[in-house]
């Protein structure tokens, strides 16, 4: 059988096609999906949702909404199946699934659809983690594709998906919060549309308006059946408004403009404000797409967490605007079907690269999912061989850790009770008092009250040179990575 010749522009989305498929399956390297995972196991073997910690000693008892139980069942059941390696590609396989939605949630010119690419690939990269964070941003894809198509004359029977996804949503986890806020400000916008007579083409009629507020209405009902009611939908306020969040979690720290990612953010920001502002100049511009630019800006900044999120907003509208000027020019008509090439050597040159990239892909995947590399992996960002001597030499249950490797300990050391992990809507200004701590203030009252006897820090940490150098402790550990101290015997 004779491959069928590509054109440029086709070979040039397969190569990007395979990357997206490729990268996610990397080993992770998030500590928090190790209190992910233990929370999925006690459910599963308790069989019922865990209302209070039993991860912690310092919280012990203390009640908190798993909002997403639901996520850490099925990330304890992937788990199950494969380990880390069926958890990579997992990731790869939900990312597949989002790039799909996403570049197709608009038609658009496939340049267009090039342009916004290589964004999406390398910005969305920063949650490419098996973490129900990504199913938020599956779902937020899938919204706006049922917003899209409704601006755009589509079947409203698709509507009443929404009242099932925010059903699964409220269980799986509370990123539901912005995709709501989407549905509101899309419930305003389009009635300006039509207040301002506005020539736009893609624009919902009062019918499908008033359905879709229905199924908004619907939807905002789903969330609450949850085995925590209300308290679920509290949860997004809680954390947003958490101080500790903000200073101690990186994801939700504000965006660094002058890293590579950030950069290219803002360059992908600046292109997302022309799109929309371009078309109210000239009289023909979306207000709804004007709020959502606001959102995904404002987000896109203000939050780490949220850049990928911020992308896949912009993508539709700019895909979309894009398509407009190029479908205008004669150089994009003559792109909007793009032909075969036709060249012997474009024709090998293709399906050579293409070739390679298929074989580094299986290669990758085969290197990410092997456990010994995954060991070595982890080795390298985890404390691993800390908690290794921390069994083999049998120290002391009670434990001081970094923050930074709670969920981590949670998980590899399950006898072990942490003091503190990443769960900042249980701890919230805990965090705080456990900083003090590893700086090295007020250590000796806290581990008084504690009963601190084992300590595991990075090396770095004001508390760990202030221990090396007393009679009543020890370095059992340490390396590059960690140290890990006991009192002396």
């Amino acid at each position: 059988m004779r491959l069928p010749a590509l054109s440029h522009a086709w070979f040039f989305t397969l190569a990007l096609f395979i990357a997206v498929v490729l990268l996610p399956s990397r080993p992770p390297t998030d500590a928090d999906l190790g209190w992910h995972l233990r929370t999925g196991e006690w459910m599963v073997e308790n069989r019922d949702v865990m209302r209070v910690d039993h991860f912690s000693h310092t919280y012990a008892g203390e009640p908190r909404v798993a909002f997403d139980w639901v996520s850490d069942i099925i990330l304890y059941t992937v788990w199950q199946i494969g380990g880390y390696a069926a958890l990579g590609l997992m990731t790869s396989a939900i990312f597949f699934v989002i790039f799909i939605v996403v570049f197709n949630i608009v038609p658009g010119h496939i340049v267009a659809r090039l342009i916004v690419f290589p964004f999406f690939v390398l910005i969305s990269s920063i949650v490419w983690a098996p973490r129900p964070h990504i199913i938020s941003l599956l779902f937020t894809a899938i919204v706006l594709w049922l917003i899209h198509g409704q601006k755009r004359g589509g079947d409203s029977r698709w509507l009443w998906v929404l009242p099932v996804i925010f059903l699964l949503w409220g269980n799986l986890h509370a990123g539901w919060a912005l995709t709501a806020l989407l549905m509101i400000l899309t419930a305003i916008g389009e009635p300006l549309n039509r207040l301002m007579a506005n020539r736009t083409a893609h624009v919902m009629d009062v019918t499908r308006w008033r359905r879709f507020i229905g199924a908004g209405a619907a939807s905002a009902a789903a969330l609450v059946v949850n085995p925590f009611g209300i308290a679920a939908l509290i949860v997004p306020v809680i954390v947003l408004n958490d101080p500790s969040s903000q200073e101690f979690i990186s994801e939700w720290q504000r965006t660094n403009l002058t890293s590579w990612r950030g950069a290219l953010l803002a360059v992908y920001l600046l292109l997302l404000v022309a799109c929309v502002v371009v078309p109210i100049i000239r009289r023909r511009g979306d207000w709804t797409h004007v709020l959502m630019m606001g959102v995904a800006v404002y987000i896109g900044l203000e939050y780490l967490r949220f850049v990928p999120f911020a992308v896949v907003i912009g993508a539709p509208i700019i895909i979309q605007e894009l398509s407009r000027w190029l479908n205008a020019t004669e150089w994009g008509r003559r792109r909007a079907t793009p032909q075969p090439a036709t060249s012997r050597l474009s024709f090998v040159f293709h399906y050579v690269v293409l070739g390679s990239l298929v074989a580094l892909a299986v290669a990758y995947v085969a290197y990410a999912t092997n456990p010994n590399n995954i060991r070595e992996f982890q080795t390298n960002h985890w404390p691993l061989d800390a908690v290794e001597v921390m069994y083999e030499e049998d120290l002391p249950r009670e434990l001081f850790n970094h923050y930074n490797w709670g969920g981590f300990l949670t998980w590899h050391a399950p006898d072990y009770p942490v003091f503190i992990d990443g769960r900042a809507d249980l701890y919230t200004d805990f965090v705080f008092a456990a900083q003090d701590i590893w700086d090295g203030e007020g250590w000796e009252e806290a581990f008084a009250e504690w009963n601190i006897n084992t300590v595991l820090v990075f090396p770095d940490n004001e508390i760990a040179a202030i221990l090396r150098e007393r009679d009543d402790w020890e370095i059992r550990h340490e390396d590059e990575l960690s140290i890990l101290l006991t009192r002396a015997r």
